[in-house]
C-alpha cells in the first residue's frame, strides 16, 4: 500500500512541479578562458535530446547493490510545454534491495537483471532556481510507464510484467548541444512468472537510483 500511495504521489507531483516552466530561458553561452559571453540561447528551440546515465544506489553504503545504464530520448512539442519521452534501461539489483522474492539462495548476494521499455511525459521546471541561480543550469520531471522483464541465475524462469518510472534530473548546459546532469528514478514494477500456472510466481519490485548523465541536444 505504501508503494502505491508513492506511485500516486509521485504523479501528482509530475503535474505539480512543472507548472513552472523554463521554455523561454535564455543560456547564455560563454569563452571557457576569458569568461566572455559568445552568445546566447533560448531553451524553447530545443527540438530533441538524447542522453545516457549510469545509476547507483543512494545509499552509499550499498551503492554498489545498484548497478544501471539508462538511455532516453525526448521530443519537445513546440504547442505545449510537454515532451515526449522514449525510454530504456537495463539495471543489476541485489534481490534484496528490489523485491521480497526468497528461495534457496542468499538474496543479499544474489542479483535480478531487470529490462525496462517504455514511454511517457517530460517536463522542464524552474525548481533549481530557488537555489541556484545560473541561467544556463535547470531541472526536469519525467514520468513513463513501462514493460519490464528480470531474470537471475537463481529464478528458473524469467518474470515479466509492467511498471513506471518517476524522475527528477538537474542539467549543467555547457553549450547549445550538450548537457551534463544527474537524475534521481523511482521504479515500481509488477512481475510474474506465469510459466507454470498451478506454481505462479508474483512479485513487486521497487527501487531508486541515482545517476550522472550526459546528453546532446539537438
Amino acid at each position: 500500500m505504501k508503494k502505491i500511495f508513492l506511485a500516486v504521489t509521485l504523479l501528482i507531483s509530475f503535474n505539480t512541479l512543472a507548472e513552472v516552466v523554463t521554455a523561454d530561458q535564455i543560456l547564455a553561452m560563454r569563452n571557457e578562458e576569458t569568461g566572455i559571453k559568445e552568445y546566447e540561447y533560448k531553451v524553447s528551440d530545443d527540438n530533441w535530446t538524447i542522453d545516457f546515465s549510469y545509476g547507483l544506489s543512494p545509499n552509499l553504503m550499498k551503492s554498489g547493490d545498484i548497478s544501471s545504464f539508462r538511455g532516453q530520448i525526448t521530443f519537445f512539442d513546440k504547442a505545449t510545454e510537454l515532451a515526449w519521452i522514449g525510454y530504456a534501461a537495463q539495471t543489476n539489483i541485489v534481490i534484496s534491495q528490489a523485491t521480497d522474492l526468497t528461495g534457496n539462495y542468499d538474496s543479499e548476494v544474489e542479483t535480478l537483471t531487470v529490462m525496462e521499455l517504455g514511454v511517457g511525459l517530460s517536463r522542464r521546471s524552474a525548481l533549481i532556481k530557488d537555489f541556484i541561480s545560473s541561467p544556463n543550469i535547470y531541472d526536469e520531471v519525467n514520468f513513463a510507464a513501462l514493460y519490464s522483464s528480470a531474470e537471475s541465475d537463481v529464478l528458473t524462469n524469467a518474470m515479466t510484467g509492467y511498471g513506471m518510472v518517476a524522475g527528477y534530473g538537474v542539467f549543467w548546459r555547457t553549450s547549445k548541444s550538450i548537457h551534463w546532469g544527474l537524475r534521481m528514478d523511482y521504479h515500481l514494477h509488477s512481475l510474474e512468472d506465469a510459466t507454470d500456472e498451478q506454481n505462479e510466481i508474483e512479485a513487486t519490485a521497487s527501487w531508486v537510483s541515482l545517476g550522472a548523465t550526459f546528453g546532446l541536444v539537438f
